[in-house]
């Protein structure tokens, strides 16, 4: 009889459980990219583009964009084809280019590829990982920021360029290339001179290679951006067919194309949708009335946050690029004089992640915050 009785109590818990859960989804994003590759938005051959470079070991790969123009999702796609084709065969390294010290970059890509070397120069270290490596394998190196490399001086310029070189040319006896190499960052026109430019006067052979396989992500037209937006309300449970002509229209001219705008405009209107009732018809004007008095947007903007959430970016600047667990920052929150507890930064971290500022990412059995490439780019 107790056991009975205890059973439906648990039941009548669940229930209120499942009552109580939000009614639309808002977590498209990992900090690997997309979740549902269902999301993904084809805006050419890019995708098919890289695969075929790195299938036939040629040239490495350059994805360069504005902040927020999908590389990271392109960049997560390519990693889910290759693990469907290759499965155990694909070795996978991704570099944070703000690790970009070449005796640090070979010891990081050796570690992430499972490959035990002896620690010493990155040529020393690049030899060994030579006869290491298995020419059987789907050797793939990611260099995220690869655009950093600006930041240098020329001494350092050149032997992050050297060691890059170096990797791209790693060969295995009978001549077969051993690794191949994707490189994101800005486009060229956002710095002057652009990243293969500074390559270029310390290392012509790489600028060379580089441009062998180049993928300049573009602003969404309203034909993508309207497939896309149907997509993401699909799976955030809403009905796509309730959103009007006008109101992607609306969505578009205040995102201009760019994704993660997008994304943010979206999150917006999600939440902004009755929680009980039916949903609406989503026109212009309940777009509008979802995003508020706030102006168009071109991509997330740093002024559009709280001074809490401003101080909360600031403290995590300080510990880029291996980042802070979160009960940590809440103590040196408090050191500095913010009234805050443990729950409540969660809580920021979250939103912080939903605007596309910080990631979360897997550190033993704990989470590291670190900026992303939009927060980096507004604080360091």
């Amino acid at each position: 009889m107790r056991k009975s009785l205890s059973r439906k109590r648990k039941n009548r818990r669940c229930r209120g459980k499942r009552a109580e859960s939000p009614r639309y989804r808002i977590d498209h994003l990992t900090t690997d990219g997309l979740r549902d590759p269902q999301l993904f938005v084809r805006r050419g051959e890019e995708l098919e583009q890289i695969l075929d470079t790195i299938s036939s070991r040629r040239s490495p790969v350059f994805v360069n964009g504005f902040t927020g123009s999908g590389k990271t999702c392109l960049i997560s796609m390519v990693k889910r084809e290759l693990r469907k084709n290759n499965g155990q065969r694909l070795k996978l390294a991704e570099v944070d280019s703000l690790n970009l010290d070449p005796d640090a970059l070979v010891r990081i890509i050796a570690k992430r590829l499972k490959i035990r070397v002896r620690d010493g120069g990155a040529m020393e270290m690049l030899t060994e990982l030579k006869r290491k490596l298995d020419p059987d394998n789907t050797n793939v190196i990611i260099v995220d920021e690869a655009s950093d490399i600006t930041q240098l001086d020329d001494r350092e310029k050149g032997r992050v360029a050297a060691t890059l070189r170096s990797l791209i040319n790693l060969r295995s006896d009978d001549g077969r290339r051993l690794c191949s190499v994707i490189m994101t960052g800005l486009p060229e026109s956002v710095r002057s001179p652009g990243t293969l430019e500074e390559l270029a006067a310390v290392c012509e052979t790489l600028r060379e290679r580089l441009l062998g396989c180049r993928v300049t992500l573009e602003l969404l037209t309203f034909k993508q951006a309207e497939e896309y937006v149907r997509k993401y309300l699909k799976f955030a449970g809403v009905n796509p067919n309730k959103i009007t002509k006008a109101g992607i229209n609306e969505i578009y001219e205040r995102a201009k194309g760019n994704p993660r705008a997008i994304n943010e405009v979206l999150l917006q209107i999600i939440k902004y949708l009755p929680k009980r009732a039916r949903v609406p018809e989503l026109d212009a004007d309940f777009v509008r009335r979802a995003v508020g008095a706030r102006p168009k947007l071109e991509i997330p903007e740093f002024r559009h946050l709280s001074p809490h959430k401003v101080r909360v970016l600031r403290t995590i600047a300080k510990y880029q690029p291996s980042g802070i667990r979160v009960p940590e920052l809440a103590e040196e929150l408090r050191h500095a004089g913010v009234p805050t507890s443990r729950s409540s930064v969660s809580g920021t971290v979250k939103e912080l992640m939903e605007m596309g500022y910080v990631v979360r990412e897997p550190s033993g059995k704990t989470h590291r915050v670190k900026l992303t490439d939009t927060g980096r780019r507004i604080l360091l």
